[in-house]
């Protein structure tokens, strides 16, 4: 009987037909020493460092992780680390720095991409940033309003967190989403960590537990009586991102990811994963108690269903789909119905008067502000924003604001029209590339790419009653997935599943 040999080729040749990346064949034993490496050092640090201050040990484990990670060029995980150390170190400072200057994220990314570039191989080639130029002239110009703030410190951490940390994820992101596979791998880890914060926002909201709590921030909550929905003793979750409205943005834009992975997935094991995740973030985010991010959510919702629901229903058979209707209406009523008491006391929420009132007047405010200063703004931070707003303040904004509660409004105010026509014109171009290779994906690839898409558009929906796109750890994690969808090594990738499909 003969031999039949398989060669690589072969066998790749189903994830070649799927659009999926094949990995090329490489020694693992210097991925297995820097493993060890890592864990030994680890064990000895632990010992050493063991009469040392809390922050110094977390700082030296942060480093440690970061350059494990590298060193086994794991680019999705490092890039997902970067958003979560946005988000828990830099925003909600677990471990208090001693200057509020945080830039951890910042350092992450920026020797990310050294590594990127500098060790890019013939497997791992660097990916030219499409727009690139209009990134630099949008940094370049918003260095002069940073100069006209009231404190120079807090408009430079404003321009480093926002605008670099954007510029700097959307890189990022166009050098991870170099096929579909690593595209798959980047939304997992997002959409696990997703669904962390909202079992945390859970158990804030309906438990009292809050992890990793500083005296800081409980002072501040309970100055503010944790944030309860007016006229109950209900208290509203913002988890790690501490405003309730800013932890609904989070969710209702994260959602979508495993949404996106449940459709791609093949196997009733990542299916049944995927649903629990969308469970604990839908659990969440409804604990937030959000009517904006419920908005946009549902915007999002629109969105993702004019993009891949008839594809879905043409692509799977009519009893299998209609019964996946039927399981995640009958899942979602489950929720609802569980949650009542919490949705009867959001509505209640969303039809109480002042709250339309004043976001109409915080956007009047901010009107005042651009038509007065339409070319500079007033400086690049919030705490100027405070200060200079206040002479142009209408009746309807009854109390003082950092912010107009609109993102495009807020970068009008701070920068000027020019800062924020560069905005549009880079976001704008980002979209129209991940469309495009939305459209150049296969049916099945689609589902993930829409949910991606939706994600964006969520945060985008929502930028216009928040602070969503300038808000540091949002910003970071919307550029993040829109450079990887709308990356030209995607596009390449697909377009080489296509040439290998004809």
């Amino acid at each position: 009987m003969a031999t039949r040999t398989v060669t690589p080729v072969q066998t790749g040749q189903a994830a070649a037909n799927a659009g999926e990346a094949v990995p090329a064949a490489r020694d693992r034993r210097p991925a297995l020493l820097a493993i060890i490496i890592t864990l030994v050092v680890a064990v000895i640090a632990g010992a050493a460092f063991s009469g040392v201050s809390l922050l110094f040990v977390s700082i030296f484990f942060m480093v440690l992780i970061t350059a494990a990670l590298l060193a086994l060029r794991a680019d999705t995980l490092v890039a997902a680390w970067i958003t979560g150390v946005a988000l828990l170190f830099d925003w909600y400072q677990v471990f208090p720095l001693p200057i509020n200057f945080p830039i951890v994220a910042t350092c992450i990314a920026v020797v990310f991409l050294l590594v990127a570039f500098f060790a890019q191989s013939r497997e791992r080639p660097w990916t030219p940033v499409p727009g690139l130029w209009l990134w630099m002239l949008f940094l370049l110009v918003s260095i002069f309003p940073v100069l006209r703030g009231i404190a120079v410190l807090g408009d430079i951490r404003y321009y480093v967190t926002v605008f670099v940390n954007s510029a700097l994820l959307y890189v990022v992101g166009i050098q991870v989403g170099r096929d579909i596979t690593s595209v798959r791998r980047l939304l997992s880890a997002l959409s696990f960590f997703a669904a962390f914060i909202g079992g945390h926002s859970l158990l804030q909201a309906k438990f009292g537990i809050t992890l990793f709590e500083s005296p800081k921030w409980h002072d501040y909550l309970v100055s503010i009586s944790n944030y309860l929905v007016p006229g109950t003793l209900l208290v509203r979750a913002g988890s790690f991102l501490i405003n309730p409205d800013s932890d609904g943005t989070f969710l209702a834009m994260m959602i979508f990811l495993p949404i996106g992975l449940f459709f791609y997935s093949t196997t009733w094991r990542a299916r049944l994963l995927y649903a629990v995740e969308i469970g604990m973030v839908m659990m969440g985010l409804i604990y937030t108690y959000s009517v904006g991010a419920l908005a946009a959510g549902a915007g999002g919702a629109v969105v993702f269903g004019v993009l891949v629901g008839y594809r879905l229903f043409a692509k799977q058979s009519r009893p299998r789909q209609l019964l996946t209707a039927m399981a995640s209406a009958v899942a979602l009523g489950g929720v609802l119905f569980v949650l009542r008491s919490q949705v009867s006391s959001l509505a209640t929420h969303a039809t109480a008067p002042r709250e339309l009132l004043l976001r109409t007047g915080a956007w009047e405010t901010g009107l005042l502000v651009i038509k007065a200063h339409p070319l500079t703004g007033v400086g690049l931070s919030l705490d100027t924003y405070f200060e200079r707003a206040e002479p142009y303040r209408v009746a309807l904004q009854d109390t003082r604001l950092t912010q107009p509660h609109n993102s495009f409004l807020e970068i009008a105010a701070l920068g000027g029209l020019p800062i924020l026509l560069l905005f549009i014109a880079i976001l704008g171009r980002a979209l129209r590339l991940a469309i495009a290779n939305f459209r150049q994906a296969s049916v099945h690839q689609q589902t993930l790419i829409g949910g991606a898409f939706a994600c964006v558009a969520t945060l985008t929906f929502n930028s216009l009653a928040v602070n969503a796109w300038t808000l540091a750890p949002l910003a970071v994690i919307g550029w993040l997935v829109l450079g990887a969808i709308s990356s030209p090594g995607l596009a390449r990738s697909l377009g080489h599943a296509d040439a290998e499909n004809t």
